[in-house]
């Protein structure tokens, strides 16, 4: 059985699995070189070639556990009709939707697969070239992220334009999050379709809310479209990542857990209580600081090491960071953070 897959279902494995957020992008040279060969971010999500290219970079430098499909979070509204680009330095760059807006963008509900066929085939391309005890991980971005950047136009500080919005047009922001909700599901299925072994929702920020805002924006959502793709694929493992949440609130998702398996922890989480009081109602994922990977190997190795001791308990952990890999992280860090996990 693969590794990764044992412990999501809370299984005994010989040491913790491992991968990183974006451990598939811009820390590594060969990814660097290859962005420059496609020309833009875009060209490489929607070139299966360089998709599964880039996909498996890593497990070729690092051996993880799980290769996590190279796409971005944005696929689906751009599937949905709403411009979008990456500005060089700037980030994701979109029109922002009105109420108006909304409608048209559910008239293209059912012809996304038109847009997003090129990342099945992603997928299927890296599933026929991973080693067999390798898990590949699909994924897609949680319906109050997305609709952040569909509502802000890109990133935002304190996505006060989408709480607003939230509020004042309640109800077409809720036909939004439903929108989002049923073509997420059908993304991650085709997903799995495709050769997805796993999947993980990204809600990088669900932590901007008043309790009441949490209920309706993040927690409804992330846990309807958990049992919406569990009714189509019982088998699959789901893995929810709601950044930056507090612990009660993630106490609130394991409380919760009849329709996943996992719950990504970011850096502020303390582990031994995650340990503690997370583990074993689910699989818990993480949580390493990215800004350790700038330090040295010898501080890596030794913090690495602590959250094994923790994590490998019993049933039930994976190792992988809080965050994303910072780009400037030097490759002999990742070398000593892989060396550790695999000698554990």
């Amino acid at each position: 059985m693969k590794p990764l897959l044992e412990a999501l279902n809370l299984r005994e494995v010989k040491r913790p699995p491992f991968w990183m957020m974006r451990q598939a992008g811009r820390s590594l040279p060969e990814y660097r070189a290859l962005r420059q060969e496609a020309g833009g971010f875009l060209d490489l999500c929607y070139n299966p070639d360089f998709g599964t290219e880039v996909t498996l970079q890593p497990l070729r430098r690092f051996g993880m556990d799980a290769a996590i499909l190279f796409s971005d979070i944005l696929v689906i509204p751009h599937a949905l009709g709403q411009e979008l680009t990456f500005e060089k330095g700037e980030g994701p760059k979109l029109p922002p939707i009105s109420v108006e807006d909304i409608e048209k963008l559910s008239a293209q509900k059912n012809n996304i697969d038109k847009k997003l066929e090129p990342i099945y085939q992603t997928v299927r391309g890296v599933k026929e070239k991973l080693e067999e005890n390798q898990t590949i991980i699909g994924f897609c971005g949680a319906p109050w992220t997305v609709s952040t950047y569909m509502i802000e136009g890109g990133s935002s500080k304190n996505y006060a334009k989408t709480t607003s919005f939230s509020l004042k047009h309640q109800q077409a922001y809720d036909q939004l999050i439903d929108l989002l909700i049923e073509t997420s599901v059908h993304y991650l299925s085709q997903q799995i379709k495709a050769g997805a072994e796993a999947v993980q929702i990204f809600d990088s920020w669900a932590a901007v809310h008043s309790p009441e805002q949490f209920e309706r924006c993040v927690l409804k959502p992330l846990l309807k479209m958990a049992k919406l793709l569990k009714d189509k694929h019982p088998e699959v493992p789901i893995i929810l990542f709601p950044r930056g949440i507090h612990p009660h609130q993630l106490e609130v998702f394991a409380a919760h857990n009849a329709h996943f398996e996992g719950l990504g922890l970011d850096t502020t989480i303390d582990l031994a209580w995650a340990h503690e009081k997370l583990q074993g109602k689910v699989c818990i994922q993480g949580n390493l600081d990215p800004n350790l990977l700038l330090t040295t190997p010898e501080i890596i190795r030794e913090k690495v090491t602590k959250m094994l001791e923790i994590g490998h308990k019993k049933p039930g952990y994976i190792f992988n960071l809080g965050h994303g890999v910072l780009p400037e992280t030097p490759m002999e860090n990742l070398e000593a953070l892989v060396e550790t996990v695999k000698n554990f």
